[in-house]
């Protein structure tokens, strides 16, 4: 026991002897990155540096006005070098010394390289505070073949990264040997700086023709579903656009405002312009190079509510019909009938073939009331009826109205014609002269 004793003693003086040794002789020079605000020693200072240690993950230096050994966190002080060199480091700095910023928007990145295309370190957050070390040479980010405003700087995190970061949406600031700068400002600047963009980061974007098709109650549910629209990436990191025309996802690192109201989401070929609070503009160039722009806008009315209703509104219409028959006969159209869950039979329809109905229709199939009629259509008739044919590929359409003793349909023609504004297909219901009256009993 004695002899364990003497030997932790010995232990613990030789411990004693080496820190003794360690912190008497300067292992180093280094230059202070990061303000010491507690010891107001600002940045760009060239301290002498006795340990390191890197399980606690700091250095012992001299504070240079007390000459007192304190502890500072590795990543404030650049690696312990001779006085010549620290010197130079120093000078390099020089030019930014007290100099920090503060980033304006969410997801700016930086960079191994002082170039657009690096890899990617490290994102920034909004009002996040970085130390800017000094200005370099890189490929400046272009914005419709222009170079943008602003220069690559070399920066560091309050996290220790170090890499490079392009200064258009940056804030930069001085802060005092203390720590201390004018906190209203500079986040006033954040804030007013990204307003706009916030906005429009925080905001669902759907198709501009929902607004119309909304406003209009003319719901195309083949061109409305919930995840159509533009999601800007906010919480992913990736954008996309989704609508029944194009469908595109693309990771991205930051955003980049270009000029006023123009944005450019970083390593992808999207850019969006907004017009205001409610509408926006996205723009993206196809690996042939041709540019497709889309309008966006927000929707206060909840879409996978409108797509319930419009679907409760059609069964409504099916249903209806069907307890009114659901049997229907006609002496020289045949029997059609309603027979549950959109679908329907019809027999007996000879003489619509084949200037009406295809000679291989068939006898059965769905019915749907997806088109709409025009103001002067909805004076004389209850709505449109189109027919699949399990048969054909061809749908076929009827104006139709109930009446006392039963249903009485038209025939018209329903045409599509691309609309090069929306991207989708207008609807024109067109009738004619040679129009076809069928009359069927219930």
């Amino acid at each position: 026991m004695k002899c364990f004793i003497r030997i932790v003693k010995a232990v613990a003086a030789a411990a004693f002897i080496f820190s003794l040794s360690a912190c008497s002789n300067v292992i180093g020079r280094s230059v202070v990155l990061w303000t010491i605000p507690e010891r107001e020693i600002s940045d760009g200072t060239v301290v002498d540096v006795y340990l390191k240690s890197n399980i606690a993950k700091e250095y012992v230096i001299a504070d240079p006005v007390t000459g007192e050994q304190i502890e500072v966190p590795l990543w404030k002080l650049s690696d312990p070098a001779s006085k010549s060199k620290a010197r130079k480091l120093a000078a390099q700095y020089s030019e930014y010394s007290g100099m920090y910023a503060c980033c304006l928007m969410d997801g700016l990145p930086i960079r191994a390289e002082p170039k657009n295309g690096a890899k990617q370190i490290y994102r920034l957050r909004k009002n996040e505070i970085i130390k800017v070390l000094y200005k370099g040479e890189g490929e400046a980010p272009t914005s419709g073949g222009k170079a943008l405003e602003g220069d690559w700087m070399s920066v560091l995190t309050s996290s220790g990264v170090t890499g490079w970061c392009f200064s258009l949406n940056l804030h930069l600031f001085n802060m005092a040997p203390d720590g201390t700068y004018n906190i209203e400002s500079v986040i006033g600047v954040a804030s007013k700086s990204d307003d706009i963009l916030e906005t429009v980061l925080s905001s669902r974007w759907y198709p501009d023709y929902y607004a119309n098709m909304i406003r209009n109650e003319q719901i195309r549910l083949e061109y409305m579903d919930p995840t159509y629209g533009f999601d800007t990436g906010a919480e992913t990191g990736t954008i996309s656009i989704k609508i029944p025309t194009l469908e595109v996802e693309a990771p991205f690192g930051g955003i980049t405002k270009s000029q006023n109201r123009v944005y450019k989401f970083n390593d992808t070929q999207i850019t969006m312009t907004v017009r205001n609070e409610n509408t926006i503009v996205v723009r993206y160039v196809d690996d042939d190079g041709r540019p497709i722009s889309n309008t966006f806008v927000t929707i206060e009315d909840d879409v996978d509510e409108i797509i319930t209703k419009e679907n409760e509104r059609r069964d409504a219409v099916y249903t209806s019909l069907s307890k009114f028959g659901p049997t229907f006969s006609s002496t020289n159209y045949g029997t059609l009938s309603f027979t549950g869950s959109g679908h329907f039979t019809w027999t007996g329809y000879d003489e619509l073939v084949p200037t009406v109905i295809s000679p291989a229709a068939g006898t059965s199939g769905t019915v749907s009331v997806k088109y709409f009629l025009s103001k002067t259509q909805a004076e004389e008739w209850d709505g449109l009826l189109t027919f699949a044919f399990n048969g054909s590929s061809e749908e076929v359409s009827f104006f139709y109205r109930k009446e006392s003793n039963g249903i009485r349909l038209s025939t018209c023609r329903v045409v599509l014609r691309p609309n090069t504004m929306t991207k989708l297909d207008d609807v024109d219901i067109i009738t004619t002269s040679g129009d076809v009256v069928l009359f069927f009993h219930n």
